[in-house]
Order: structure tokens, then C-alpha cells, then sequence
């Protein structure tokens, strides 16, 4: 990507053209990964063990399938680094032992060990500074000139973030690029077509084969396909799925990508390939992309899955997926077939938000794609298809015009939050070097300064994390007195009250072996679930058959049973529980003093397709009808509506009239939440003898705190998708 050239000083010019292909290129070297195949992996909880909540412990070291959730990716308390500095250097050492490929991203890092963000979850480690010192390497302080090469460069300040330059001069792209674009593209979306199981399998003539999948039949009408992926795992699950030949089947990893271009027939099977790669014209015109490229490493994820900072990740998702589809359209003439599989990537592009910051050329291309795919068959998807492989009369008669219709019609819209993000980013970039540099007092004062300017709802979760930033920062200003360490507990109560919804910052603060901190209505709920478990005693064998049928009922389909599962789960949670009576109201009601939950449960779906536009329009009344019968006159903010459905797609129609506080849940993840609920309550009934012990109910607390079940995981464990 970039070489080092001599000192300036000895040339007139010195220039640096970096391909902008991979955001982490930069970063990863000052990011250390330690695989839980290495023992460093367990030695680092050894070094830390003074001062890390014990449950976090043995949830990332437990072995497999013991309730244990593998995606669970947590932030480590940054003022215990410090602290355990020397332990953790000798854990470092001892892994670029056992794995010498880590030597000098730990060389790096060692000396600026507490200006570091330590990561976890049950695969590995993952040590950085959020933004990489770039000022501290010569390759990025020595040239006169630098040149980034991209055409899809995002607009919220991610490029310098990513390369950890305060400010990067960009030359735009001309006005009409807007509305020509690089090709044509026919998107198709096969899980969105209603009859797809029935008519998956359509010869030319039209009768019907055998049941095969859509996008297998779709993909076979092309003699070369492009499968791309995240990874390796899901490309060869692809290969699987297509029974492709092996003989035909070409992969990037084996550098095989030449080999691909001159074959007649094949299947590329590319892995992370979301840009680099063209594949222009008869080289190949139909590709397969599949998932969500989001987040790549821990920290990304943490901020997806955790912080809810999805705002900040955004964009440079945008840019991957705009990347993904442009791989066999390379010029102005050229054209290809695009299948888009996996429900969160559908979901993606099948929202307003997301769509209306595309091109206008791929704004149209996705409208069409997504109108088309709702309202055909599989048999007409499949005509539609054919003739946009040889751009034939029909092709041009029923999708040419249309698209260029809605093409003219299309504005690019940014989304509002991208602009505060954009003025961010050169003060986050100062930030981190002051942090780098244990100049603490100035640090915080820039993460002072940046809290106080990130603006918006949508940048609230990531507003939150710098006023934690400033908190730890401001604490270990050497020259702080009384009023900075005023300041910094001010801070902490800022990312506190900025991180509603979310267990992030709790989790960080859980101390070893102390009761969770809980506000009063979790406290309540607390007691309520332990005064249940101490009557509960007095009949064990009717308390643990209660918790049996519950697990029962929300593993089965039949609406009733499922909706008495759903209402004794609310109990054992210690919300008020029950099922509102008339039509058109909630299956169950969970309120707590805070917030309140209406769930809506289509247990009885079939998996695939998508979830029909008025149900959602049924539950974004939901609440308000709860509220109309509490006799409220409103619902407490940050109350959410849920839906279950093994239907993990709402039809793009239905997303735009989506009220922004409705989630989608699977029926897996309810039974997991019931399941931990069983195994907590068998827990709590060993000990709760005594509704008036605050030992017990401390106790109660931590083993709900264990299993997520206190109401604000179980609120975090609902929230993962937002259907809007």
C-alpha cells in the first residue's frame, strides 16, 4: 500500500498513494489480537482478575455450551490498564513467544499500554488505540504529499479517523458522476418474492422442475458467478449449497483470479473482496453477494453490538456495499445481475436511509430491484432476469425506462449526523494523540469539547462513550485538583445517562463480586422476582413446573401456548405481566416502572420471505394503546414494541411507515431469554428463603446480572434489531 520514502529533504517531492481498500489496513499496525487458542488469552484475565467483575470472567472462559453467549463482546475499564501495566507487559512478552507475528504490534503498543482500548470476547483479544498514532510513524510524517484513491470515499470523517490525520484535503466527484454511474445493475432480492418455495425451480418453457432455491436457479442462467462474502467459511458454505463443480470453482485466496477472467465457465468464490476487483464485462455479468460486511474486528463490533453506535459505522458500511455491487459493472456500457442474499443485508438495502445515500443511479437500480422482486412471481423474476443477462427488447421496454424515470427523480440525501461527525473527526484524531502522548488533562479537555458538540439522537450512544473518555482521561490528569475531579465525575454521569438502553457502561463498572449497579425501578423489579422466589419455595415442585411449561410454550408455534409463555416470562422478569384483552392488542404486556414492552408474536409464521406490512402497522399502535388503557397519558420514553417472527425481513414498504422504538426478535432468542430465566430461578430458589434480606436480594441481583436478566439486558437483548 505505501512505502517509505527518503527524508524530504533529500528529494523535491514525496508522494504516497495508499489505496483506500481495507479501514483497518492503517490501524491493525497498533492493534494486537490474541486468540483464545493462546495462553495469553487466559493469562490476561489472570492480570486483570483484581479488578474484573468475575461473572465477565467466566462468561469468556466457560467451556462451550454452558449458556454462554459467543458473540458477547465487552470494553475493558480503561483505568485498570494502568494499574496492571506491568502484569500485562510480561502477558504480552510471553505471547509473541508462543506467536512470533505479534512482536512488533506489541513493541508499539508496550510503551503506551494505558493509551490503549482492550476489547474481549470468547475468541480472542483485540488491543488498540481507538484512533491509530499515525503521527508517530515516519511513513506518515516524512512526505510532502499524500494521495488516497478511492471513488467511494464516506462523508463522515471515517477517512481520518482511519488514517489518523486531523484534516485530509478531498477532491469531489463532478456533478453529473451522480447521474451516470459505472454500468447497469439488475438487483434482485429472491427471499422478497412471495411464491419462491413453489416456484423456485422454472425451465425456459416455463413448467415447473424440482424445488430448487431461486438463487441457485437465478445464478445458474449464467455461464461465470461471482460469490462475494464476508469470509471464507460462507463462500464455501455457498459453494455447498450451489453443488458447484470443483473443477469450475475459482477462489481470490488461491489467487485464482486470472484463471477466473479467462475461463468460459465458473464460479469466482471471493472472500472480504468489496473492492480491488473488476470483473468488467463478459468477464463475468452475475454475482451473488451475501451478508452484511459490517464489523470486522472487536472494536468495530463493540461499537455495533454494544455502544448501538451504528450511526459512526455507518457510512463506511454504506461504502463497502456500494463497493460489493459495483464489482462486474466497470464502465458506462457495462451491465450485470446482482443477487442479494442474507436477511441483514436485505434489511440494509431495503431501507429509506440507507438507499437515499446512495448514487442516484443505484437509488433507482435498488428501488426497481426491490419493487420488482415484492410484486413478480418466480417464474417472472426469472423472464425479468434472463433478459437483463442479454439486455434484450423487454429488458429495455419494462426496466431500462423505469429505472432511468426514477433515477431522475432521485437526491442524494446524507444522513443529518454525518456532518456533526464529519467536525468531529479532527478533534478525535487530536484527542487520541494527546492520549497517546499522556498529556491526560488535554486529552480530556478535547473529549469535553467533542461531547459537547456531537449533536443529534442518532450520535447519543457514541456521545456517551466520549464522556466516559473524558471521565477516565480527567481522573488521571497529574495536576487535577479538586474541580477536575469534580469534572470527571460529572462526565461519568453524562455517559450514564446517555447510555439508556444499553449495558455497556455498567458492565464496565461492575465491580468483583458487588451487587450490579441498578437504578430504583431495576431495584424494584429485583424484588419483585425474589419475593416471587421465596413464595415459590413454599410450592418448589409447582414453581419449577411453571418454568418447564414456560420454556415449552415459547418452544412450540401455537398462538395461544406461545402467548402464556411470553406472559410468565414477563413475570419471572419482575415486570407486571399479562395479555391486554380486545382486538387488535398486544399478545403480552411487560411493564416495569421505567419502561414498558408490547410484543406481538407470529410464532406461527413459516421461516423465509418477509413479515406483511400490517402487522407492522398493527404494532406502531401498540403502545399508545397500552397507554390509553393505563389511563396514562403517555407511554415512559425509550418503551419499545417487539415483534417475533422467525421472518427475519420486514417488507421495505412496511419500514418506511415504522414507528423508530419497534424491534424484530427471533423465537431462538426469546427461548434463550426464558432458558436463562429457568436456569437463574434455579439459582435464586437455593438461597431465597427471606423476602427482607438485602443479602439475598443482592444476591438475587448477581445471578440475574449473570444470566442477563436484569431489565436493562433483557431491554439490550430485545434492541439488537430495529426494524427502522
Amino acid at each position: 500500500m505505501h512505502r517509505r520514502a527518503d527524508h524530504p529533504a533529500r528529494h523535491q517531492t514525496a508522494n504516497y498513494t495508499l489505496n483506500w481498500e481495507e479501514p483497518n489496513y492503517v490501524a491493525e499496525a497498533w492493534a494486537v489480537s490474541l486468540p483464545s487458542g493462546l495462553s495469553a488469552y487466559n493469562q490476561m484475565f489472570d492480570a486483570l482478575a483484581e479488578d474484573l467483575d468475575e461473572v465477565l470472567i467466566q462468561r469468556m472462559t466457560a467451556p462451550e455450551n454452558e449458556g454462554t453467549a459467543e458473540l458477547d463482546v465487552r470494553l475493558i475499564p480503561i483505568p485498570i490498564i494502568g494499574k496492571h501495566k506491568a502484569a500485562l507487559t510480561l502477558v504480552l512478552n510471553s505471547a509473541v513467544a508462543e506467536k512470533d507475528d505479534l512482536k512488533w504490534a506489541v513493541q508499539r503498543l508496550l510503551p503506551q499500554l494505558d493509551s490503549c482500548l482492550f476489547y474481549v470476547d470468547r475468541k480472542s483479544w483485540y488491543i488498540r488505540p481507538m484512533i491509530p498514532p499515525t503521527h508517530t510513524h515516519a511513513a506518515f510524517t516524512e512526505p510532502i504529499q499524500r494521495i488516497y484513491l478511492s471513488a467511494t470515499m464516506g462523508r463522515g470523517g471515517e477517512l481520518e479517523r482511519a488514517f489518523g490525520r486531523p484534516s485530509i484535503a478531498k477532491i469531489g466527484v463532478p456533478d453529473a458522476w451522480e447521474k451516470t454511474g459505472s454500468g447497469r445493475r439488475f438487483v434482485v432480492f429472491p427471499s422478497l418474492v412471495g411464491d419462491e418455495p413453489s416456484t423456485a425451480g422454472v425451465k425456459e418453457g416455463g413448467e415447473a422442475t424440482t424445488k430448487e432455491p431461486l438463487t441457485k436457479v437465478l445464478l445458474d442462467l449464467a455461464r461465470k458467478r461471482l460469490v462475494l462474502a464476508q469470509n471464507v467459511r460462507t463462500t464455501e458454505n455457498i459453494a455447498s449449497v450451489l453443488q458447484l463443480a470443483e473443477d469450475e470453482t475459482y477462489r481470490v485466496a488461491n489467487g485464482e483470479f486470472a484463471a477466473f477472467a479467462d475461463a468460459e465457465t465458473g464460479t469466482l468464490l471471493a472472500a472480504n473482496r468489496y473492492d480491488g476487483m473488476d470483473l468488467a464485462d463478459d468477464v463475468c455479468r452475475m454475482m451473488l453477494i451475501h451478508g452484511l460486511p459490517a464489523a470486522t474486528h472487536l472494536q468495530d463490533r463493540f461499537f455495533e453490538s454494544k455502544l448501538r453506535a451504528r450511526s459512526v459505522l455507518q457510512e463506511r458500511l454504506r461504502t463497502r456495499v456500494l463497493q460489493g455491487l459495483g464489482r462486474c459493472t466497470r464502465g458506462p456500457q457495462d451491465y450485470s445481475v446482482v443477487v442479494v442474499e442474507d436477511e441483514a443485508l436485505v434489511r440494509f438495502l431495503s431501507r429509506e436511509e440507507n438507499i437515499a445515500a446512495m448514487p442516484s443511479e443505484l437509488q433507482a437500480e435498488l428501488r426497481f430491484g426491490l419493487n420488482t422482486s415484492e410484486n413478480v412471481t418466480g417464474s417472472q423474476l426469472l423472464s425479468l432476469t434472463r433478459s437483463a443477462l442479454v439486455q434484450d427488447a423487454k429488458w429495455a421496454g419494462d426496466a431500462e425506462n423505469q429505472i432511468i424515470e426514477w433515477r431522475e427523480d432521485s437526491v442524494v440525501a446524507s444522513a443529518p449526523e454525518l456532518d456533526s461527525l464529519a467536525a468531529s473527526a479532527p478533534r478525535e484524531v487530536r484527542a487520541w494523540r494527546q492520549a497517546w502522548a499522556g498529556d491526560w488533562a488535554a486529552a480530556g479537555q478535547l473529549a469535553m469539547e467533542i461531547h459537547s458538540e456531537l449533536n443529534g439522537t442518532e450520535l447519543t450512544p457514541y456521545r456517551s462513550l466520549w464522556a466516559y473518555f473524558a471521565h477516565c482521561w480527567l481522573s488521571r490528569a497529574a495536576d487535577g485538583g479538586a474541580q477536575t475531579r469534580e469534572k470527571a465525575q460529572e462526565y461519568l454521569g453524562l455517559a450514564h445517562r446517555a447510555s439508556f438502553g444499553t449495558t455497556w457502561l455498567k458492565e464496565l463498572q461492575q465491580q468483583r463480586q458487588a451487587p450490579p449497579s441498578m437504578e430504583d425501578w431495576e431495584q424494584k423489579a429485583v424484588a419483585a422476582i425474589h419475593q416471587k422466589a421465596v413464595a415459590g419455595a413454599a410450592r418448589p415442585t409447582k414453581s419449577a413446573t411453571e418454568l418447564t411449561q414456560m420454556v415449552a410454550d415459547l418452544g412450540q408455534s401455537r398462538a395461544t401456548a406461545y402467548e402464556r409463555g411470553l406472559t410468565t416470562l414477563g413475570t419471572c422478569l419482575g415486570a407486571r405481566a399479562f395479555k391486554p384483552e380486545g382486538d387488535a392488542k398486544s399478545d403480552s404486556v411487560w411493564i416495569w416502572e421505567r419502561v414498558w414492552v408490547t410484543i406481538e408474536a407470529k410464532s406461527e409464521q413459516l421461516e423465509g420471505g418477509t413479515i406483511n406490512p400490517s402487522y407492522v402497522r398493527q404494532v406502531c399502535s401498540q403502545l399508545n394503546s397500552l397507554a390509553f388503557d393505563e389511563n396514562a397519558e403517555d407511554y415512559p420514553p425509550g418503551s419499545i414494541s417487539v415483534m417475533v417472527s422467525p421472518k427475519g425481513v420486514v417488507r421495505p414498504a412496511a419500514v418506511a411507515g415504522s414507528n423508530k422504538n419497534i424491534y424484530l426478535v427471533s423465537p431462538e432468542e426469546m427461548k434463550e431469554v426464558a432458558l436463562d430465566v429457568k436456569r437463574a430461578w434455579s439459582a435464586i430458589r437455593t438461597f431465597a428463603t427471606d423476602t427482607d434480606s438485602t443479602e439475598q436480594i443482592d444476591e438475587t441481583a448477581r445471578v440475574l446480572w449473570e444470566h442477563r436478566l436484569l431489565p436493562t439486558q433483557v431491554y439490550d437483548r430485545l434492541t439488537v434489531e430495529p426494524v427502522k
